[in-house]
Order: C-alpha cells, then structure tokens, then sequence
C-alpha cells in the first residue's frame, strides 16, 4: 500500500528536510542548510532516517568524492 507524506509519521525536522529537497530536487547538506535554517547535526539525522525510509536517495559527486548529493525520491 503506498502512502501519501501526510500519512507518513516522521518528526518535524524530517518533514521540514523532505519539503525542502522536493523543492531543490537534489542539494547538498549545506544547501539544506541554508534552505531550512536547522542546525547541521539535525540534518545529517534527519537525512539518515528519510535515506532507511526510501524517500531520499545518496549520489556521490564524480568530480570529489567526499560530496554527497541528497535526491528527493517522489512518493
């Protein structure tokens, strides 16, 4: 049965995170950042439960390794 975000429960800081990547559709943690005003540790959190929720989707950047790209995976 797929659900809409409205029936996902997630916290708050998830959902601000989320609404923000389907805006970008795909941005880094400090662009994020930027976006939501959260502090970066409450990112990276909330970044790590959207990715073990598949709502989110890791892409590393093939010019430097060290960057991720966070996609917003539509549901």
């Amino acid at each position: 049965m797929v659900q809409t975000l409205s029936e996902i429960r997630i916290s708050p800081s998830c959902r601000l995170v989320l609404k923000s990547l389907s805006q970008l559709k795909i941005g880094t943690i400090s662009q994020i950042e930027v976006e939501t005003g959260l502090p970066l540790r409450t990112i990276q959190s909330a970044l790590h439960k959207l990715v073990e929720m598949d709502l989110v989707r890791i892409r590393v950047c093939l010019t430097d390794s060290r960057r991720r790209f966070y996609c917003y995976v539509k549901v």
